[in-house]
């Protein structure tokens, strides 16, 4: 046999008893559409709260300086106890934006699923309007945290908020800002979707946990970094950083040492602006229990 011919049928040989190649899988999407929940503020009208006045001065107060840093920053942090009235003042501070606007205000809220399901942002809406008939704000959607982040990740719903959400004009309303504090968490990377509107933030409680990693999560959304990689670079947080990435810049009384960590100041100044906490400077506004949050 012709040596070329029996290397070629050799050759024919293995190519056909090879097994054929699969190719691979696409990456996982999810094909159903999630279901966008409506909450028609027309089911809340016979559950109005009467006690609640939106000319009241305990309200009308906080709206000027509170819509000012709103127009100022890309996120505004909305920092008062619970019970206090922040849900009042985050209506009345959207209506005063609409009113000035002089047309409808793209707005959504988003909040966990108890706060949706207690009907207290749908009541207090329905209230405002009651008392402003002549500037009645209309949510594009109320949803929870949940739902969002799924919607954004399907493209048919993603282009729907997008469109309507991801303006300039447009304000997101995030009720307990605090479960965006995980900067890696896919929450907190679908919300960075939205990243030409305005964001108004809600919490009793913003520093929970590790108070500059706290403080950067809040930072990253309002767009001062990029993420936190970039904040742990411009910061200069790298040398203070244990084998867990936890800084090392406290003191033993849990305060940061400022002239061990300098760049603590130029943090606090940030925060500062994007922060909101009635009748309180910033220290007593970020001063909580845990001795490791107090800041001097």
């Amino acid at each position: 046999m012709n040596n070329n011919n029996y290397y070629a049928e050799r050759k024919i040989a293995k190519l056909q008893s090879r097994k054929p190649v699969t190719p691979p899988k696409p990456p996982h999407v999810n094909q159903q559409q999630p279901i966008v929940n409506v909450y028609p503020l027309e089911k809340y009208t016979q559950a109005l709260s009467h006690k609640l006045d939106f000319s009241d001065q305990d309200i009308i107060q906080h709206v000027e300086p509170f819509v000012s840093k709103v127009n100022e920053n890309k996120l505004t942090i909305l920092h008062m106890a619970t019970g206090t009235g922040k849900t009042p003042v985050t209506i009345a501070s959207l209506g005063q934006i609409q009113k000035k606007l002089n047309t409808q205000l793209d707005f959504a809220i988003i909040a966990p699923k108890n706060i949706i399901q207690s009907n207290n942002w749908q009541q207090t809406i329905n209230t405002y309007n009651l008392q402003n008939p002549d500037n009645q704000l209309k949510p594009y959607i109320i949803e929870t945290i949940g739902n969002f982040t799924k919607q954004l990740l399907h493209p048919a719903t993603k282009t729907k908020h997008l469109a309507r959400l991801n303006h300039d004009k447009a304000i997101l309303v995030i009720d307990e800002i605090q479960n965006y504090k995980n900067p890696t968490a896919q929450r907190t990377k679908q919300l960075h979707k939205l990243d030409k509107n305005k964001k108004i933030a809600l919490t009793a409680t913003p520093l929970t946990n590790n108070i500059i990693y706290d403080m950067a999560s809040y930072l990253i959304i309002a767009g001062y970094y990029k993420n936190k990689t970039q904040f742990i670079e411009q910061t200069k947080l790298t040398p203070f950083l244990d084998k867990y990435n936890n800084p090392q810049i406290y003191k033993e009384n849990g305060q940061i040492d400022q002239n061990k960590y300098p760049a603590y100041k130029t943090i606090k100044t940030q925060l500062k602006q994007i922060i909101y906490h009635p009748n309180q400077p910033i220290k007593k506004q970020l001063n909580l229990k845990n001795p490791q949050h107090i800041i001097k």
